[in-house]
């Protein structure tokens, strides 16, 4: 699988779904995230191209526009898998926690970022951004209109807020 994956790698490290030139970000920090957690069990993954991957990552987050009002689902990915490869832009993180939470398209998002701050060791944003991932839960789980632009559900949603949560050792409040 890891070959395969590494198959549709392009040369600047992001990942596309059939070729290696049709590389979109959601899609990269899924594949980026896929290969940190293989190297973690003990596959074997070439360093040259898990790094750049995560240099990928990094770039285009760095480089990332303003997140938009109910979008923002592949930075948030994106943050999630550079802060498990160590390489998390702690101030961005801080950033997007204090002023744009609200802003992510959905509760699996504000989780990641949750996690990402988290895993840098900044619990009490995490808590406050995990709180923020509940409070969208809330909303998703009762607002059938939704559209999931990254192959998700509210189902989906409700797993990983609670995975991400458990992961961190944080408290969620109850959904309803």
């Amino acid at each position: 699988t890891v070959q395969r994956l590494l198959a549709r790698q392009d040369s600047n490290g992001a990942f596309g779904l059939w070729n290696a030139d049709s590389g979109e970000l959601w899609l990269s920090a899924y594949v980026t995230d896929f290969l940190l957690r293989a190297r973690e069990k003990g596959f074997v993954v070439p360093e040259l191209a898990l790094n750049q991957a995560v240099d990928y990552l990094r770039n285009r987050v760095g480089n990332a526009p303003d997140v938009e009002e109910g979008k923002g689902e592949d930075i948030a990915y994106a943050l999630y898998t550079l802060a498990r490869a160590g390489r998390a832009p702690a101030g961005d993180l801080k950033y997007l926690a204090d002023t744009k939470i609200g802003q992510f398209g959905s509760a699996m998002a504000r989780a990641q970022i949750a996690a990402a701050l988290g895993m840098l060791g900044d619990k009490p944003r995490a808590g406050e951004a995990f709180g923020s991932a509940a409070e969208a839960l809330q909303k998703e789980t009762s607002d059938t209109s939704l559209a999931y632009r990254n192959y998700g559900s509210p189902l989906r949603d409700a797993a990983a807020v609670v995975a991400l949560a458990g992961d961190n050792n944080a408290s969620l409040p109850v959904i309803r």
